[in-house]
């Protein structure tokens, strides 16, 4: 019992901390570069914001801050699946990459968005595309995003983006 007021205060602090680097992270302008075999359609905060067919799309232009939840509904239709993702600002000084490791599986396909604490709760990473399939590299500006997929032909993946994501872009 006495560890925990210590251990309240601090997750509380850290909540406060997250909370004030969202509110302060400023929403960056660009599109979303895309490269998916078959489908993919990517929402951000529950509104849909492209429909990406087969070989490579950009989204229409929108704004991206920490906090948002990219959430991707992926189908494979015949064959093996990957999708890579690159988010550049529109004045190409800013981006944002995505691996495996900024997404997990949702264990519905179905929904259309989820809370901070349902992605909190979501335990497997999305799968990285290894091997033959996973080269080559597809999308129109260099960066370290990398081909993923869910654990099925029809799944879904999702992402809460984070100060941190955001790099400089240094190859103009």
């Amino acid at each position: 019992m006495k560890h925990l007021l210590p251990l309240l205060f601090f997750v509380l602090g850290l909540q406060a901390q997250a909370q004030f680097a969202t509110a302060t992270a400023p929403a960056i302008k660009g599109k979303f570069f895309v490269s998916v075999d078959d489908e993919a359609v990517i929402l951000l905060n529950g509104a849909q914001v492209h429909q990406a067919n087969l070989n490579e799309s950009e989204s229409p232009e929108f704004e991206l801050k920490a906090g948002d939840r990219i959430l991707v509904k992926l189908k494979n239709t015949l064959g093996k699946g990957r999708f890579m993702l690159l988010f550049m600002s529109t004045d190409r000084a800013q981006m944002v990459s995505f691996t495996a490791g900024s997404f997990k599986l949702l264990p519905d396909s179905t929904v259309s968005d989820f809370t901070p604490a349902d992605f909190a709760g979501f335990k497997k990473q999305a799968k990285a595309v290894q091997g033959e399939f996973a080269e080559p590299y597809m999308l129109p500006f260099k960066s370290s995003s990398k081909w993923v997929w869910g654990d099925v032909d029809v799944s879904s993946i999702g992402c809460i983006v984070t100060p941190q994501m955001f790099k400089a872009n240094t190859r103009k």
